[in-house]
């Protein structure tokens, strides 16, 4: 019997999302509806992608940012909730976000409360979005909580603007390497290879030479299965770490790898202190909380850390123990953590410690940006003075040759 995966919205409001069994799409919705939830999506495991409540596309950051902005200053302005929505739609230039919040403003003028209605597209609006609106909504503080969530984007916007940055010499150096080996591989190597045959020293080649030669003899004699083997690596690659197994065994790769492995963790933990803080200064309860920061975590290691520390809390014992238990949360991290507990500080602390890894981030990425360029410039070298030697050592050894004749 297949298994649907669902999100869905209780009657409190809060975002929730499960799993079913049942024979047909059909039959699973009406399990989920039958629990009394608003159905939001709905997906078979390993089967199709399914389909959403919402619209199909998502929203850029930047998007979301001023949105929430203008959002929170109209409100707090006095404006209602219905005729900011109109004013926003009206003036924002993202086609998907301007779709969306039609629906959102038509649901609200129907009786579903603000994150009610955005809960019907977690697309755009993710679980952190509508769970901290909704407790916007419900202590009267929905412009605070759309000002911290402006903030909150802008800070995951320019870690994402780092992030390009830094990668993108590697990918433009990596890509000029592959053109550069191409050309000499399918085009170049052919004509030296006519050259040494027709000098009679075919057979006399050294090893490398030979192979080089055979390389460049199978790539155009099947050049078409170049790109079908790649795109066949990616996509087992990719089906791979659609499995719950498979995502957590990558995500735990880029956690150990050497150099990226520390940036990863810091990365990884900026995110978690940063929604965390988030969700904890707009008072979302705590369990509710971890469940959010687990579920956007965006590393299953950190994710399964998460979660496994929700026993803990949920006995009333403390946060920081299971996280520093799980090796990933660094003492610093889970000592501010625990002072925050104990204070009854735990946003403020949390806030300190996603700022200390910002920074601790830009600098590690400038430092391996800086290291990146020597090292990708070197490897173009290598590469192709490896392919420069083997073709032109048998000419040094022919004219050795004749020289001693």
């Amino acid at each position: 019997m297949p298994t649907y995966t669902y999100q869905a919205v209780d009657s409190q409001g809060n975002f929730l999302s499960g799993t079913v069994e049942a024979e047909n799409r059909d039959a699973a919705a009406a399990m989920v509806l039958g629990r009394n939830l608003r159905l939001v999506r709905l997906d078979e495991r390993g089967g199709s992608k399914g389909f959403s409540f919402g619209f199909g596309g998502r929203v850029k950051l930047a998007s979301l940012v001023v949105f929430s902005r203008q959002f929170a200053t109209m409100y707090n302005a006095g404006i209602r909730i219905v005729q900011c929505l109109e004013v926003l739609e009206r003036q924002t230039n993202d086609a998907v976000l301007k779709k969306t919040l039609a629906q959102v403003r038509q649901d609200v003028l129907q009786g579903l409360t603000l994150n009610e209605a955005m809960a019907k597209h977690p697309k755009v609006f993710d679980p952190l979005f509508v769970n901290m609106v909704r407790a916007g909504e419900t202590g009267g503080i929905l412009d605070k909580v759309l000002e911290r969530l402006a903030a909150y984007k802008e800070a995951q916007q320019a870690l994402y603007s780092e992030i390009r940055k830094a990668m993108t010499y590697p990918v433009v150096v990596i890509t000029l390497s592959m053109i550069v080996t191409a050309v000499l591989v399918m085009f170049v190597l052919p004509k030296f290879q006519t050259i040494f045959v027709e000098m009679g020293i075919g057979d006399k080649l050294p090893a490398p030479t030979k192979m080089l030669f055979a390389v460049s003899e199978l790539s155009r004699r099947y050049w078409y299965a170049i790109p079908v083997i790649i795109l066949g690596a990616l996509a087992a690659a990719r089906a791979y770490g659609s499995t719950e197994r498979g995502r957590y065994n990558l995500d735990l790769l880029k956690l150990k790898l050497p150099v990226l492995g520390p940036l990863v963790q810091k990365i990884a933990i900026s995110r978690f202190a940063r929604t965390f803080a988030t969700l904890q200064a707009a008072g979302v309860p705590m369990l509710r909380s971890m469940e959010i920061v687990a579920a956007t975590a965006g590393n299953s290691v950190i994710a399964r850390a998460v979660d496994s520390a929700k026993e803990n809390v949920r006995e009333g014992k403390s946060l920081a123990a299971p996280l520093e238990a799980s090796g990933w949360f660094p003492s610093l991290v889970t000592q501010m953590i625990s002072v925050g507990e104990d204070t009854g500080q735990l946003s403020d602390m949390l806030s300190k410690v996603s700022d200390f890894y910002d920074r601790e981030v830009d600098t590690a990425i400038k430092s391996l940006t800086s290291l990146i360029e020597p090292v990708m410039i070197a490897f173009m070298g290598v590469l192709i003075g490896c392919i420069a030697v083997s073709v032109i050592s048998p000419i040094f050894a022919l004219q050795r040759e004749l020289l001693r004749r």
